[in-house]
């Protein structure tokens, strides 16, 4: 019973799933002469809405067939064309039918009668939700156009009268051009029968154009799409891929007119392409979603099948140039260089924006193909053959002709059918890879043929691409480009053949090493360490010289952040000195001077190196930010608050601020030492102590300011706490006392000869033992003959 009922639901599974016969008849009279019917719809197999790539079967003078197999379940929207949307199937009054809908159940046999056609059926321009719904939201605007050569604005008004002008198709086609006297500029209106359903609803608008245009609304300028001009040379052609869009105002009747100049369509002629422009319409949220995708599509694409063919010919180029006879490795980047170049224009030329660059980038690509070709045999001569062969110069003149053709057309001023030639070097390279592949095959080389398969898995991947480009055979599954595939393929096949070589050399070896270390295992063992000794010393030898050069560059750093130039003032004199322990010290010393007011900044970061050094930028930073223009306190708890929230861990930054006015000293400290000052009347010391919390602490911290008078001769020492806590080999302090002696000492000389005696005192007291801490001095000394204020 169990394997009746499985049987039977097999069964029942095979049968819902199975293929169904559709067959589509189509009824058409008076057709066209050698005109064909085209079915396109929704799936796969009926082009995915191309129009032109499955034409029905003629049975007799008006019914046409076709058989196609689907699934059942399968959903289907289709209409009928005679092979482009601008001649499909239409009511009498010439306006879309809706897509005709059939749900796959069984074999069916589909009639429908085509009657009119869009191209031979005169009707005005509607634009209606009707219309958008049933051409699957896009409305292309051909038809019923009127033409002026000339320029005037007059012709953008709805009122003017265009009975005169003359009927024509606005993307002006080579065979168009002698009919309406092309001058290079002209003007073009379209009357339009607008709908009440799209009142105020925004479309998008698609101009793709060989010139230069601008589009106008009823009387008023939408846009201006690159720079229309009399003349050539102050024409701007630009062809716009942007998202634009247009709003029709609640009138029935309504014109668009296009002022639009190119003045190079004797080189569009040439090519046999338009030289005008054409104008759709399509629902803005689509039409965006579309942009979206080609956007990414393209950019994805030339990322990666550009920048990886770019990536590995850089490594096989470095491959040969460390081992120089492996030839093939530099043929291969060369060959991976023109992929690149290959893979970047196919997925730029959809984008350019001036098409008369784009034929240019077209015949590069072009170029490029040829020329990877001719790189691709010669990889593989290079692989198979220790010469290069005599008959590789076959596919150079092959080459040679095919670029030759390309570029032609630019010199000459003539056509030439550069397919032929194009097939002509595909061929020859096909015959080529077929013939090294089966001949290293007959002798029984080893690998080489695997480097011939990858390329004609290339050719084949470019051939199939041909096909599609030119809907010799449909594309399936959305795929827009296979060649990429062809070049992975190769890839992979090089890097077999590579991977393979590479392996045997290392068994070669291991075979080597073996018997070498049976004969004298001890001198290898000793040898082996030996290396691996000096290895290890290159390797701390190549790290600490790293260290040393990123410590140098970070002091150089902390040195440029420092003042460049000792501010003058009229009545002080000022000198600094700073003497870091390490290559990057936790000291740190400002200015900021405005309108006569100089401020002084003297800090001493936690520890010194590298972590001091990213706590004295910070301050720096918020230092030449707001140093002159808070209040000290509001500064302090400024900088507080910021080092809190960049969460440093634990580290803190002692500083004290002091602000000369006049000859008026204000400080405020943040654990720093006192400020010491010598009274030249007097010959004494006075010390100023300020207390205070380093920044970074607590917030809000009530810090206090002191002020004093300085008088002429008087002189001021601010400094950091290295040089009173220098320690001598002995382990003795200089301490704080002695430092006030010796400043004592040293208060009637200049700013600067004071410096000199405190670092003499330092080394001194230091008797060549090593400093510990940073050291850092700032004095000012005020200049007699100056009265005080």
């Amino acid at each position: 019973m169990f394997r009746l009922s499985f049987f039977a639901l097999l069964f029942l599974f095979a049968k819902t799933n199975a293929e169904q016969d559709i067959v589509f008849r189509v009824t058409a009279r008076d057709l066209p002469s050698h005109s064909k019917v085209f079915i396109a719809g929704n799936h796969p197999k009926l082009g995915n809405w191309e129009p032109n790539l499955y034409d029905l079967k003629q049975e007799n003078d008006s019914t046409w067939t076709r058989r196609f197999r689907f699934e059942s379940g399968t959903q289907l929207e289709y209409k009928f064309t005679r092979g482009s949307w601008q001649t499909e199937a239409v009511d009498s009054l010439g306006m879309e039918m809706p897509n005709y809908r059939l749900v796959v159940t069984g074999d069916t046999v589909v009639t429908h009668y085509a009657k009119y056609w869009s191209d031979l059926i005169e009707r005005e321009t509607i634009i209606s939700q009707s219309r958008f719904a049933n051409k699957g939201g896009r409305l292309e605007l051909e038809k019923n156009w009127k033409y002026s050569p000339g320029d005037d604005s007059l012709w953008a008004q709805p009122e003017y009268d265009d009975n005169d002008w003359q009927d024509v198709n606005p993307y002006l086609r080579p065979e168009q051009l002698k009919d309406i006297s092309w001058s290079g500029i002209g003007w073009f209106r379209l009357f339009i029968h607008v709908d009440s359903s799209v009142y105020h609803q925004p479309y998008a608008l698609i101009v793709r154009q060989a010139g230069a245009s601008e589009i106008w609304l009823d009387g008023e300028r939408l846009y201006q799409l690159g720079r229309v001009a009399a003349t050539k040379e102050d024409e701007r052609p630009y062809d716009d891929r942007s998202v634009k869009y247009i709003v029709f105002k609640a009138k029935p009747e309504q014109v668009l007119a296009v002022r639009y100049s190119n003045h190079s369509s004797d080189i569009f002629k040439r090519h046999k392409t338009p030289s005008g422009f054409s104008i759709t319409l399509r629902l803005l949220n689509d039409y965006y979603q579309e942009r979206i995708f080609d956007i990414k599509y393209l950019n994805t694409y030339r990322m990666i099948f550009a920048c990886i063919p770019a990536a590995f010919a850089a490594v096989y180029f470095l491959l040969f140039v460390f081992y120089p006879k492996q030839q093939n490795f530099l043929y291969f980047s060369l060959l991976l260089v023109g992929f690149a170049v290959l893979s970047y224009l196919v997925f730029t030329i959809p984008e350019s924006t001036n098409r008369l660059n784009s034929y240019t980038l077209t015949r590069i690509l072009a170029s490029s193909v040829a020329y990877c070709f001719a790189m691709g045999v010669l990889t593989i001569y290079s692989s198979v053959y220790e010469r290069i062969p005599k008959r590789f110069l076959f596919f150079v003149v092959v080459v040679g002709l095919f670029i030759t053709g390309v570029w032609m057309p630019f010199v000459y001023r003539i056509a030439i059918p550069l397919n032929i030639l194009s097939g002509l070097n595909i061929l020859a390279a096909v015959v080529e890879s077929f013939r090294l592949t089966f001949s290293s095959r007959a002798r029984r080389e080893d690998w080489p043929w695997l480097i011939g398969v990858g390329f004609l898995l290339l050719i084949l991947s470019f051939v199939l691409q041909i096909l599609y480009d030119t809907m010799v055979i449909p594309s399936s599954g959305g795929v827009r480009i296979v060649y990429v595939y062809g070049i992975l393929s190769l890839g992979l096949c090089i890097a077999i053949y590579l991977s393979r070589n590479w392996a045997r050399s290392r068994k070669d070896l291991e075979r080597q090493l073996v018997q070498i270390r049976q004969l004298s295992k001890k001198n290898l063992e000793n040898e082996r360490r030996a290396q691996e000794e000096e290895i290890t010393r290159r390797v701390l030898e190549v790290d600490n010289a790293r260290k040393t050069r990123e410590l140098n560059e970070a002091r150089r750093l902390q040195l440029s952040m420092l003042p460049r130039e000792i501010p003058k003032m009229p009545n002080f004199d000022v000198a600094v000195y700073m003497q870091p322990a390490t290559e990057v010290g936790g000291d740190y010393y400002d200015f900021y001077r405005n309108n006569g007011t100089l401020t002084i900044a003297i800090g001493d970061a936690t520890g010194h190196g590298m972590k001091a050094g990213t706590i004295v930028a910070s301050i720096k930073s918020l230092f030449s930010a707001f140093g002159g223009q808070l209040e000290m306190t509001s500064f302090f708890n400024r900088c507080t608050e910021i080092l809190r929230d960049m969460h440093l861990g634990n580290l803190y930054m002692a500083m004290m601020l002091v602000r000369i006015e006049n000859n008026r000293l204000t400080a405020l400290s943040a654990g720093m030492p006192p400020i010491y000052i010598y009274r030249h009347t007097t010959k004494t010391l006075q010390e100023l102590v300020l207390k205070g919390m380093p920044l970074g602490g607590p917030l809000d911290y009530p810090y206090v300011e002191k002020s004093i008078n300085l008088k002429p001769g008087d002189a001021v020492l601010l400094m950091s706490d290295g040089f009173p806590e220098l320690f001598n080999k002995k382990g003795e302090m200089l301490d704080y006392s002695r430092a006030k002696q010796i400043f004592l000492q040293a208060g009637e000389k200049s700013a600067q000869n004071i410096i000199t005696e405190l670092i003499a005192s330092s080394e001194n007291w230091l008797q060549e033992h090593q400093q510990n801490d940073d050291i850092t001095f700032v004095v000012l000394k005020v200049k007699e003959g100056i009265g005080s204020n």
